[in-house]
């Protein structure tokens, strides 16, 4: 038997079965050091989110997402919502709610707007232009880009789209060279105004109208609307005296006082109206914003300018007073008055000339009433007006911003010697628009003039959220001391920081 020998069948046999058991246990093994590696990977990656969360944020300027979009509502029933406010006149409201104040940009809500596809909507035009006391690209009397909290709304004009969305503002802040100080100076400022507004609505003591149209685009430029969580009830209640006293002035004009104040009154206010119309697309609002611009339409003289008393006819015109009527019929433009359309733009193109007219090509400036009696603080009111209608390239606009950024640079009663301008010393009529003109401007230009300006209007606001008088600055009508110069140089400030998100800057118009 020993020599017995085992048949090859049963020796391949066992070979197989062998090698299979070894090819099986090898295949485990590398399933094992396969999970075992992945196992370590994922646990490297949490280690990682672990540590990544665990790093200060760097603090910069941001908002929280938007409260979800509010439903929309068929055009009937939204009648029925106006009409039943309108009967109520919101008698079961709440009293205000205790306000939120907050520290940084990111701790407040903005409403988000829901973007709408109306192809055929008069508020899609394809240049944009700047605003009412804006320029670059917005609504007439200037819009940013976005949409407030409204019944609905309309859907805004690309220019004004950043202005409610909390990824656009954030964006448009950083990029335009907006800092965290100054959308925290216009938080404080917008509190202020919450704690100083008059029991019916409207702000200041001896120019209510336009006080309070001033503090309503401030509100507007934030997109504060009447659904907003915070001030709704505050803006809800100017809208409430705008409206009450459309046409109740002196030659029909919105206003609240005669003389030279009711031509003022009536476009500042006009423009707020438009704004708000467009924001919130309330019908309640149409109406009222329609009979101011047809006012003014009704007050342009026949060399295209606006005369203190509003009645047309020959004489010329002031710019001045012709720069808020040239904001309101920019916002009648956006917003598609059908009915109006082409005596709108008509006016709006005689305006152009208007201001044309006065420019002085040896110095650069525009004039008060022609190029003869030119002045330095009209001017960027001039080079604003221009940008927003279809003449942002024209040599006059050009020549105005080049004399706004010599004047800048050179006149050391408004900057320091070092580039920094000294707030006391400046003309926040001037400056409100200047700071308009060179944003539209944009590029390089731009630039400069924010790091100019920037600080020094930040610097100046007081702990309460108002603004300091100015010895150059102040208002025509009250006195810097009075309470209608506190709420216009307040609002005055706080539209000019809010320029980052309220407007797009455009060169070409």
């Amino acid at each position: 038997m020993a020599d017995e020998q085992i048949p090859s069948e049963l020796l391949d046999d066992d070979i197989l079965k062998n090698r299979a058991l070894q090819e099986q246990k090898q295949k485990s093994k590398r399933n094992a050091t396969l999970v075992s590696i992945l196992v370590h990977i994922l646990l490297l990656i949490m280690a990682a989110f672990i540590v990544a969360l665990s790093l200060p944020e760097k603090e910069e300027v941001e908002f929280v997402a938007p409260p979800p979009p509010r439903p929309r509502l068929e055009p009937r029933k939204l009648e029925m919502k106006v009409r039943v406010n309108q009967l109520t006149k919101r008698s079961a409201r709440p009293k205000l709610q205790p306000r939120m104040m907050v520290n940084a940009p990111s701790d407040l809500a903005l409403p988000e707007i829901k973007k709408m596809n109306r192809n055929k909507t008069k508020i899609q035009r394809t240049f944009s232009t700047m605003g009412t006391a804006g320029l670059g690209s917005g609504v007439g009397g200037g819009f940013g880009t976005g949409m407030g909290g409204g019944m609905g709304g309309m859907g805004l004009p690309p220019s004004m789209q950043d202005r409610c969305s909390a990824q656009g503002r954030s964006a448009r802040m950083r990029k335009s060279g907006g800092r965290a100080a100054s959308e925290k100076a216009v938080q404080s400022a917008l509190a202020w105004f919450a704690d100083n507004q008059n029991a019916d609505g409207s702000f200041g003591e001896q120019y209510k109208v336009a006080m309070t149209g001033l503090a309503l685009l401030a509100f507007l430029g934030h997109c504060e609307t009447p659904d907003s969580p915070i001030y709704g009830e505050n803006v809800e209640k100017m809208l409430d005296y705008l409206v009450s006293m459309v046409g109740k002035g002196q030659n029909g004009l919105t206003s609240d006082t005669g003389g030279h104040g009711a031509s003022y009154s009536h476009g500042i206010a006009t423009y707020a109206l438009g704004e708000a119309y467009i924001m919130t697309g309330d019908p309640q609002y149409r109406d009222p914003f329609l009979q101011g611009v047809n006012r003014i339409i009704e007050g342009q003289t026949d060399k295209g300018g606006w005369l203190y008393a509003m009645s047309g006819g020959g004489g010329g015109g002031d710019t001045s007073v012709s720069g808020w009527q040239i904001q309101a019929l920019k916002a009648a433009y956006l917003a598609g008055l059908d009915e109006i359309e082409k005596d709108v733009e008509s006016t709006l193109d005689d305006a152009a000339d208007f201001i044309k007219s006065v420019y002085d090509s040896d110095t650069k400036q525009f004039g008060y009433r022609g190029p003869d009696n030119k002045t330095k603080n009209l001017t960027g009111m001039s080079t604003t007006t221009l940008k927003m209608w279809k003449n942002g390239r024209s040599k006059e606009a050009q020549g105005g911003i080049d004399f706004l950024m010599e004047r800048t640079e050179e006149d050391h009663n408004w900057t320091d010697g070092k580039g920094d301008m000294i707030y006391e010393n400046i003309n926040l009529y001037s400056m409100y628009y200047d700071v308009q003109a060179v944003f539209a401007q944009g590029g390089r230009d731009w630039t400069k003039f924010n790091d100019w300006f920037q600080d020094s209007v930040v610097e100046a606001q007081k702990k309460d959220g108002s603004w300091e008088p100015t010895s150059s600055g102040k208002l025509h009508h009250g006195g810097a001391q009075s309470v209608d110069g506190e709420v216009y140089r307040t609002a005055m400030n706080t539209l000019m920081l809010e320029i980052y998100y309220r407007y797009l800057p455009v060169v070409d118009m």
